[in-house]
């Protein structure tokens, strides 16, 4: 039997296995603190997030500019000119989403993610290292009240554009297999609580467009967006694998919630979905755009989503939400 669940005409894909707690009793405990901090105003007592520039909250811009911030308009160094996702799935839930800045050798924070942060590469922003500096200074333990996101594969996805088939998919199936096996780690170390997004169609980002516009490379969009839409399916069937006991795995796709707005763009008052407005290399605006013209773009830079977006996407995925495992 299926267990996909319609919810607003997007899809969203729930784990939750049979009872069967196996973790140590002092894994399973709260603090006093921890305790009082979560209610039905705060479901979760914390948000810990791991991925890529999609969610950087500060840490890759803390750590470049060091006690100076990213200049405007890169929003409290984030790379897009507003809040991120993450940001409307923190603020839905009452808890905070600051950077951990561990490049930086600073542990306050409960935001791992780095822009560059892919699921599978030997570099130290990578998943498995992202997720071991949280185990590292959390007396390698996950809180089972506390709420883990996962949003990585975006950065996997651009590597191989260029490689061919079977090698680029294969490769995405090695990144596929990283984000189940931190899911794993996550729950195998007392987390109850996690949610996947889905990476949004690469293959649309003005930077593939403009590569898919050469000499040679016509199908490059459409091969990108194959490989979008591939290491999404694999990671939604190694999740379903997992050995999970009594932990929830919620995979929400905002693959599509960014694919609707995209596709209905007017709607929203956009006028461009094919450009970037800023040159985040060249740290100045296209000849194309302004920073007033901000809101009428889709996408902030050749990668990066407006902060507009962000907004629209961001509501839409904190409003799926689910409630805690045991609920």
């Amino acid at each position: 039997m299926s267990m996909m669940n319609m919810v607003k005409g997007t899809w969203k894909q729930t784990f939750l296995a049979p009872l069967a707690c196996a973790i140590a009793l002092s894994g399973c405990q709260l603090s006093d603190d921890e305790e009082k901090e979560t209610s039905e105003s705060r479901p979760y007592s914390a948000l810990y997030v791991f991925g890529d520039s999609l969610s950087d909250t500060g840490n890759i811009g803390g750590y470049l500019s060091l006690e100076t911030d990213l200049p405007s308009p890169f929003y409290n160094n984030r790379i897009s000119n507003g809040k991120l996702i993450v940001d409307y799935v923190a603020e839905s839930l009452n808890v905070e989403v600051e950077p951990s800045l561990y490049l930086g050798e600073i542990t306050d924070g409960t935001n791992y993610a780095v822009a560059g942060g892919q699921a599978d590469a030997d570099q130290n922003i990578d998943l498995d290292f992202q997720v071991d500096t949280y185990m590292e200074y959390h007396s390698e333990e996950a809180s089972p009240k506390a709420l883990y996101l996962f949003f990585i594969g975006g950065n996997d996805i651009l590597e191989q554009r260029g490689e061919t088939s079977p090698n680029n998919t294969n490769a995405l199936n090695l990144a596929a297999d990283k984000v189940a096996a931190n899911v794993q780690e996550v729950i195998d170390k007392g987390g109850k609580n996690i949610v996947v997004l889905t990476v949004p169609d690469v293959g649309k980002t003005p930077k593939v467009l403009k590569e898919s516009a050469e000499p040679g490379q016509e199908g490059r969009s459409q091969l990108v967006s194959d490989l979008t839409n591939y290491f999404n399916s694999q990671v939604e069937l190694k999740l379903s694998a997992l050995n999970m006991g009594d932990a929830k795995v919620t995979m929400i796709n905002s693959y599509q919630i960014a694919l609707d707005i995209l596709n209905n763009a007017a709607d929203y008052g956009f006028t461009n979905t094919t450009d970037g407005c800023y040159v985040t290399e060249d740290l100045q605006f296209s000849d194309i755009c302004s920073e007033e013209q901000f809101d009428s773009f889709y996408y902030f830079d050749s990668i990066h989503p407006s902060g507009k977006t962000h907004r629209l996407i961001g509501e839409k995925v904190a409003a799926e939400i689910p409630a805690p495992a045991g609920s």
